[in-house]
């Protein structure tokens, strides 16, 4: 990526750009290096390999550039180093905006397909499936207004971005659900039964999916108003609508949804281990194809289980911590396109597809006897009134 160097940068202490102090004194030659600047206006700290947002510096002109402060006086990195998600340069909210609409088009043919069809929602786990597309798509729907809500008004921002917090939390605890549910159903340690669409069970798993976001937006709301500015823990800001800052962030968000995670891959690695030890024990001991072809199946089981699973967060977290910007772009492509893994696991298939030609074919039949029945009435009706006339 093409980059121009500047030579100085000024470090300062406060965060916000807009009432940051100059510095009378001369700087610290720990503090006098080299940057580079992306075509993305993203500037980095070369000694350090910290990555500045274009909304945390501003240029004097002079070949001078001024930041907020993120080294000691002797150079090393402090510790309250900001590690933030969903804080894009322009060429990643770009990418993120295409993304996003792909996985929100898949996400809306995918819920048609399950609201269509009561045959795709018998079981609780398809029922969570189903909830989980809605969650993710009102999620991504209130990400996509977040950069423009922030520019509109203080409080719509603050109040979308506590929306947003409940609803990506939501998205990961239906997650855990729908993996707890397969778990229950194919674990290694089960016998295999079916997850019968038991509204009781239903409402628990919806229950907990809910609550558990719920209780912890209210309690970060609440620490938010009386001590957010002892702890640093906020609701929207004129960078973005998100909670924060950075430590809060980890602490209200991250925390939860590596917990989540561990969580779900538990269960995933049970669930796949289950499935084949099932398949291993019904089918006869063959060499060659057959083995071939049952773990190409069991390939396809484990990836459609995965898009469900959010292992694509992970590289977020590397991201958030690591700031390089390569993985924040593998975690952009990976995260906002979600969505369409779903569309392609659980729509995009052949039984989907019969199902969509059965209803065309009903219809088209349908509509032919229906006007066949209205051409023998009319012609019957012409014949008696002719009969009538003579």
């Amino acid at each position: 990526m093409p980059t121009t160097d500047f030579d100085k940068i000024i470090m300062e202490n406060s965060t916000d750009m807009n009432n940051s102090r100059a510095m009378d004194e001369e700087m610290e030659p720990s503090l006098e290096a080299q940057g580079k600047f992306g075509d993305d206006g993203m500037l980095q700290y070369v000694p350090s390999g910290d990555v500045i947002n274009p909304a945390e510096y501003v240029s004097l002109g002079d070949g001078t550039i001024r930041a907020c402060q993120f080294l000691r006086q002797n150079g090393t990195v402090n510790e309250t180093t900001i590690y933030s998600f969903f804080r894009y340069s322009p060429t990643q909210t770009t990418l993120s905006l295409a993304g996003t609409t792909l996985s929100l088009a898949s996400l809306f043919i995918t819920l048609v397909c399950y609201i269509t069809f009561p045959t795709l929602r018998r079981l609780v786990s398809n029922q969570l499936i189903m909830a989980f597309c809605g969650t993710l798509f009102v999620a991504q729907c209130l990400f996509l207004f977040g950069g423009m809500a922030s520019s509109v008004s203080q409080n719509l921002c603050r109040t979308l971005a506590a929306f947003l917090h409940f609803f990506w939390l939501s998205v990961f605890t239906l997650s855990s659900s729908i993996a707890f549910d397969l778990r229950r159903t194919f674990g290694s340690n089960k016998t295999i039964r079916v997850s019968t669409a038991s509204r009781k069970v239903l409402l628990l798993y919806i229950a907990v999916a809910t609550g558990i976001p719920l209780l912890i937006v209210v309690i970060s709301l609440i620490l938010s108003v009386f001590i957010g500015d002892d702890i640093d823990l906020h609701y929207g800001n004129e960078l973005a609508c998100w909670v924060g800052g950075g430590k809060a962030n980890l602490v209200v968000f991250g925390v939860p949804v590596v917990v989540l995670l561990a969580f779900n891959f538990s269960c995933f690695i049970d669930t796949i281990r289950g499935i084949s030890h099932s398949k291993r024990d019904s089918m006869t001991l063959h060499e060659g194809t057959e083995n071939r072809s049952n773990h190409q199946e069991l390939l396809k089981i484990a990836i459609k289980i995965s898009s469900l699973m959010g292992f694509t967060w992970l590289f977020g977290f590397v991201a958030a911590f690591s700031k390089h910007q390569a993985v924040w772009y593998i975690f952009i492509i990976l995260n906002s396109l979600q969505g369409v893994y779903i569309f392609l696991a659980f729509a995009a298939t052949r039984r989907v597809f019969d199902l969509w030609r059965g209803l065309v074919l009903e219809k088209t039949v349908d509509t032919s006897l229906r006007d066949s029945s209205l051409q023998l009435r009319d012609r019957s009706t012409s014949s008696s009134v002719q009969k009538t006339s003579i």
